[in-house]
């Protein structure tokens, strides 16, 4: 009887564990306040309304000014805050854990009032079972792949496929993707970024509209959290075309516009959905 009762709570925890996902959010706070803004509360929103949350974690901290008494009250305050919404938004309150951290656990060293920006900070972690089926939009933009561009055959020389693309189309280049919330490209996109350079050399009538996107919101842009902007998309065009420019290419050849989440690419059940999400396109303007 007692081995059936293990088998039978085994196979329980195993049906419970499976499919299991962790995502991440961190939201921020001014200086000397714990109420949560809009833009977080819409973050929030989406990920409640996407996923299946069955566990929740908060850890709340402060920025280095005032005493640890003051910091340790603060947090909790902040983390109180986030867990009072939750809950608004009918989630189980047994399911929340929540910790005030104070100051005690800094990203960086308060050196500036950026640095302090960023320690102002909840951390949460929701624990998602979900069991929505994904589905796909039924128009996407065309993929290209570059010439030589296996890593046995790749040269710095090689340019992308853009033979076939038409005037006014718009194509996705392949792991040209950002950190979530930021205007940095993964490393791996650094590859993509100068397949693009070279074709922008390689066909000197060739002009272009750089198109941003993100994860993770409904609808409006993102947050950056590297300029505290609401402006994330057009934040990562502009950081390819930046990156164009000081490359050598004729500013007049190229424009860029931020889309924020009104085009994704795939609805957002795992990281990597929203690493897919989070994203520039190129549109052909001319060429």
């Amino acid at each position: 009887m007692r081995s059936t009762i293990f088998l039978f709570l085994f196979l329980f925890n195993g049906i419970v564990c499976f499919g299991q996902e962790k995502i991440s959010l961190t939201i921020y706070f001014k200086f000397d306040k714990y109420n949560v803004d809009s833009i977080y509360k819409n973050r929030i929103d989406s990920t409640m309304r996407n996923h299946n949350i069955v566990e929740v974690h908060i850890k709340a901290h402060c920025d280095s000014i005032g005493s640890h008494k003051y910091n340790d009250a603060l947090s909790l305050n902040r983390a109180n805050t986030v867990k009072q919404y939750l809950v608004s938004k009918k989630l189980n309150e047994r399911i929340i854990n929540i910790k005030a951290l104070g100051k005690r656990f800094p990203l960086n060293k308060n050196e500036n009032p950026k640095a302090r920006a960023l320690n102002r900070r909840a951390e949460i972690l929701f624990i998602a079972r979900d069991t929505l089926s994904a589905s796909k939009p039924d128009m996407l933009p065309e993929k290209i792949e570059a010439r030589n561009d296996s890593d046995a055959l790749w040269k710095d020389t090689a340019t992308l496929a853009i033979s076939n693309i038409e005037v006014g189309k718009s194509f996705v280049l392949e792991n040209m993707n950002f950190y979530g919330g930021r205007h940095v490209l993964l490393p791996k996109s650094n590859k993509t970024l100068k397949l693009l350079l070279n074709t922008l050399k390689a066909n000197p009538a060739l002009e272009i509209e750089i198109q941003g996107h993100i994860c993770c919101e409904r609808t409006g842009d993102g947050m950056d959290i590297d300029t505290h902007t609401l402006d994330l998309s057009v934040n990562r065009a502009k950081a390819i075309y930046d990156y164009l420019v000081k490359s050598g290419i004729d500013p007049s050849r190229l424009s860029y516009r931020g889309f924020g989440s009104s085009r994704k690419l795939v609805l957002e059940f795992t990281e990597a959905d929203r690493t897919t999400n989070r994203r520039v396109e190129v549109k052909v303007l001319k060429k």
